[in-house]
């Protein structure tokens, strides 16, 4: 994750520029914020994040070795949920400012 972070402010050079990378652009961002789906519903771009909360939840299963479960495992489940949802929102604030939709590689 960090490291995707600190890629985000490299500036760019000419091969990823051409593959879709060009740097950090508020116009890009402007560009990028509806989504565009094509062939695609809600609920199939939504799978991209359910697996997160699944997995998540699936550790809550096995934490019986916890000094007080009956605590824990409610507060963990739910910062682990707020934690993963916010890591998804800045990497998609971070993508929509810094790669184009559309690009060839050429």
């Amino acid at each position: 994750m960090a490291d995707f972070l600190i890629g985000s402010v490299i500036p760019p050079n000419n091969e990823k520029k051409s593959k879709g990378y060009i740097g950090w652009s508020g116009e890009l961002l402007v560009e990028n914020f509806m989504p565009r789906f094509v062939g695609e519903s809600f609920f199939s771009v939504f799978s991209v994040f359910f697996p997160a909360a699944t997995g998540i939840l699936a550790g809550a299963n096995i934490s019986g070795d916890l000094k007080d479960p009956q605590q824990s495992i409610p507060r963990g489940t739910l910062l682990a949920i707020f934690i993963t949802t916010i890591s998804y929102l800045l990497f998609l604030f971070i993508c929509g400012a810094t790669v184009l939709r559309d690009a060839n590689g050429m």
